[in-house]
């Protein structure tokens, strides 16, 4: 009986390891700006990485993306690559955390929200915690596969966490503003 127990237990941890995230985000240096659909947040040093499946990304790109018709509607996705580089049909990585108002207050999107410039395209260098752009519970996800709009990356595995990221509601009050203010590229032609 006890073989069969420590088989189960065995089959459990790998479950475990194989399909859980390790997330491994340090406060870095990132560029932030207004790249004229979302806010970017791109890291300066490759330092912070992701293992899923056994497999390590490096965390390449942070989009917030505010839905210009809610800006309720937050969603902070996390690109991440394969370490070593990435090739044509190489998968990338991304995470999907999304924002609801609470009571708590944001450290990083509060650091975010007062030193962005809303012009398209003028950088600032900040030193930020992206982790706290994803929430505590990473326990609980679905995952899909499902193409990515980037020049050679064909496919994406995407990885929305269950859970959101609380924010306070002066935080939800700034992404109204920031929202109405956000310089964006349009295909409509000025009269």
């Amino acid at each position: 009986m006890k073989l069969i127990n420590l088989i189960i237990l065995g089959i459990l941890i790998v479950s475990i390891k194989v399909f859980a995230i390790q997330i491994n985000y340090k406060p870095i240096n990132y560029e932030v700006f207004n790249d004229g659909h979302v806010i970017r947040v791109v890291p300066v040093e490759k330092k912070n990485s992701v293992v899923y499946k056994g497999r390590k990304y490096i965390l390449k790109d942070v989009h917030i993306i505010i839905n210009k018709d809610n800006p309720e509607d937050v969603e902070v996705r996390f690109l991440h690559v394969k370490q070593g580089g990435i090739g044509r049909n190489d998968k990338v990585l991304v995470l999907v955390s999304h924002i609801e108002t609470g009571r708590k207050k944001n450290k990083t999107l509060e650091k975010i929200f007062s030193n962005l410039n809303m012009k398209i395209g003028l950088k600032v260098k900040l030193k930020l915690n992206v982790a706290e752009l994803i929430p505590s519970n990473t326990k609980d996800f679905t995952v899909k596969e499902k193409p990515i709009h980037l020049p050679v990356y064909s496919e994406a595995i995407w990885v929305i966490f269950q859970h959101p990221v609380i924010i306070s509601t002066q935080q939800k009050n700034e992404l109204i503003d920031i929202n109405r203010q956000l310089e964006r590229f349009t295909n409509t032609p000025k009269n």
